[in-house]
């Protein structure tokens, strides 16, 4: 990762603060800096989540274990992803089937074993706010990995203004991704961001640890309606 610290820090011009929030309650929440002149592009925030959360994932044993297969295991693989397509009433099952074997091998190889992660909009950028947005970086595979809950980011997601279904989630409704209905599993990344379409900004700004508190003021902004 990036500097890390879990006290305040000042950052220069060129560079911005954000925040590590593990999912173990008995780690501390870590200010981390990153240099901010990768603009929008090559966001270091974007590229630095993706790889902490592919590197603290299978999907590199999963990329080996494709390119090892044998022809009649690839063919399997790949039949088992039209059943599974056809299965799930996917409006692109009749595109799937038909595709062959090494078109099927290279989309599994692509959402399966790529770096990448969740975004969650836990604000979006309005005038009542100073278009400054906050979102949260987090395994995009959560639910597949069986990571733990993150009470935290969590709670935070909630002081936003977020809602969460407390049911139990059952097979047949649950969707992968990093905030299943329960709330954010994993660990996880804040971050800010300047974003003024009107003025053409784009540009990271600081977010702290003492922001990552649920009782923080920009919470109770977000909370509002245009917030």
């Amino acid at each position: 990762m990036s500097s890390a610290s879990s006290a305040p820090t000042t950052t220069p011009n060129n560079h911005f603060t954000y925040v590590f929030i593990p999912a173990n309650d008995s780690l501390p929440i870590k200010a981390l800096t990153g240099d901010k002149s990768g603009g929008l592009s090559d966001d270091i925030l974007s590229k630095e989540a993706k790889r902490y959360f592919y590197e603290n994932s299978d999907k590199g044993a999963r990329a080996a274990a494709l390119d090892g297969a044998t022809p009649e295991q690839r063919k399997m693989l790949a039949d088992q992803l039209r059943e599974e397509v056809k299965g799930s009433q996917s409006p692109y099952a009749a595109q799937m089937a038909g595709l062959d074997d090494d078109a099927l091998i290279n989309i599994m190889r692509t959402t399966h074993t790529s770096a990448t992660c969740e975004i969650t909009a836990l604000t979006v950028p309005t005038p009542l706010n100073n278009h400054r947005a906050v979102s949260m970086y987090t395994a995009d595979d959560a639910r597949t990995q069986n990571l733990p809950y993150n009470r935290r980011a969590t709670e935070l997601l909630l002081a936003c203004g977020h809602s969460i279904n407390t049911a139990e989630a059952s097979p047949s409704t649950a969707a992968i991704g990093a905030a299943p209905p329960g709330g954010i599993c994993g660990d996880a990344f804040v971050g800010r961001c300047h974003d003024d379409e009107v003025k053409d900004v784009w540009e990271r700004v600081d977010f702290t640890v003492e922001e990552a508190d649920p009782r923080a003021e920009w919470c109770d902004v977000a909370r509002k309606q245009g917030g």
